[in-house]
């Protein structure tokens, strides 16, 4: 058994590094993106909660790497109706565009 969790740290591990890499250059790009479009006030609020998303995955990376470093997490309080309204608001604008055929669905 603790060689199972020994491996589950490690492949969590990497794959935690690998995405903190593509997120890092997600952060970057919107924070371009909102320098360039500061004088677009309609996209600011879409950029914001982007950027708010993305911020809250590098979190989640944080949590993961601290798994796989069998390090001790600091877990907070928050509030879920604040997590959950941020959320609903992000993918209802994304469900929007691509019900309208203006943004390309898939990965």
């Amino acid at each position: 058994m603790r060689k199972r969790m020994e491996a589950v740290g490690q492949l969590t591990g990497g794959l935690a590094h690998d995405f903190n890499n593509l997120l890092a250059v997600v952060v970057g790009n919107l924070d371009i993106l909102q320098d360039q479009m500061a004088d677009k006030p309609e996209a600011k609020e879409p950029l914001d909660l982007a950027l708010k998303a993305s911020l809250g995955g590098a979190t989640l990376i944080r949590q993961l790497l601290a798994f796989s470093r069998r390090q001790a997490l600091s877990p907070k309080a928050f509030d879920l109706n604040v997590l959950v309204k941020s959320t609903r608001d992000l993918m209802a604008r994304h469900a929007r565009r691509a019900y309208r055929g203006g943004h390309a669905t898939g990965v």
